[in-house]
């Protein structure tokens, strides 16, 4: 729903204004437990985590056990075929990263630069993306 119905801040989608409310997500959940899931719910034991400038030091690590699982899945599921393409891929971020790149005269000049595997198949004079698989 935070994709198709866009708001400057989450909280407004909770809004007493029935303009700016949106039913679907304010009678999910309570207010204070969607924040508590977003602040308590951890993929990555922080415990083990390697501070910047230490070997080791994984700028991903919250989220690399999800795109493990990704890839895992990719690896499972993607079969290539004849027609295999490598190419980049930008993933628009505002946030603070230290690998986002810089690209001049893109629409969005500021993003995080992924590489992709993507086999496309030619149907009903209609390019088709199968599957694409971020390797990071």
């Amino acid at each position: 729903m935070f994709g198709i119905h866009k708001l400057p801040c989450y909280y407004r989608y909770r809004s007493t204004d029935p303009l700016l409310r949106v039913p679907q997500v304010a009678d999910a959940m309570s207010r204070k437990r969607y924040t508590d899931i977003g602040k308590y719910l951890h993929i990555n034991d922080n415990a083990s985590v390697v501070v910047a400038r230490q070997d080791g030091y994984d700028p991903l690590f919250k989220i690399h056990p999800v795109i493990n699982c990704v890839n895992q899945a990719c690896n499972i599921l993607f079969r290539s075929g004849a027609e295999i393409s490598f190419d980049e891929a930008m993933i628009p971020f505002r946030g603070r990263l230290w690998f986002k790149q810089y690209i001049k005269g893109k629409l969005h000049p500021w993003d995080v630069k992924v590489w992709c595997c993507c086999d496309s198949t030619l149907a009903k004079d209609k390019l088709t993306i199968l599957m694409v698989l971020v390797i990071m």
